[in-house]
């Protein structure tokens, strides 16, 4: 996938931006199956059954938050960084900034 294909899949997802559908959207958007996404959707693949939260093994981990997103990133790259299962990415958003953290690049992103 090209960074123009990326590009213009998340000015449709922004143009058709729904809370509900949003982390799989965004998923889509950078590439991953329609079949894998499907599947976290209905669970079979989220390993959390924390509403506004949502694990993919070794790759996502995504939460809402409505307080601070600073000090819940932080919080999370903590914990997660630390557990066995390696997951990639930490994505936390409250719809209006999306901060996003790379577990092995060490690299922070805020959108």
């Amino acid at each position: 996938m090209t960074i123009t294909q990326i590009e213009n899949n998340i000015i449709n997802l922004i143009k058709n931006f729904t809370k509900e559908y949003f982390v799989f959207d965004f998923l889509l958007a950078y590439g991953e199956s329609k079949a894998t996404t499907t599947r976290l959707q209905k669970g079979e693949l989220n390993q959390l059954k924390i509403k506004g939260e949502l694990t993919q093994r070794k790759k996502l981990f995504f939460k809402e938050a409505t307080t601070n997103l600073h000090s819940t990133i932080d919080t999370l790259k903590t914990e997660i960084v630390t557990q066995k299962q390696k997951t990639r990415f930490i994505i936390v958003t409250n719809y209006e900034t999306l901060l996003a953290y790379d577990t092995q690049e060490n690299i922070s992103s805020n959108v």
